[in-house]
């Protein structure tokens, strides 16, 4: 089940926050791409693995459907 459930994914804190962290997303990814040393390039990379895990918890778990034995 995800953090954050329907009600809480449509409230306008969320919508903006989403907003915020997939454009530092986005600006952090183009960075990455960037001549960078291998300090930086660890450093974006844990605030991009950050942001994303942020945004993950609005992502719903696919339900687990039972096996049948037998």
């Amino acid at each position: 089940m995800p953090l954050l459930d329907q009600a809480d994914r449509q409230s306008a804190a969320w919508v903006k926050i989403k907003a915020h962290l997939t454009e530092r997303l986005q600006d952090h990814r183009v960075k990455n791409d960037g001549s960078l040393s291998d300090i930086e390039t660890a450093h974006l990379r844990g605030r991009i693995a950050e942001a994303s895990y942020l945004l993950d918890l609005a992502t719903p778990t696919p339900a687990i459907k039972p096996e049948r034995f037998g």
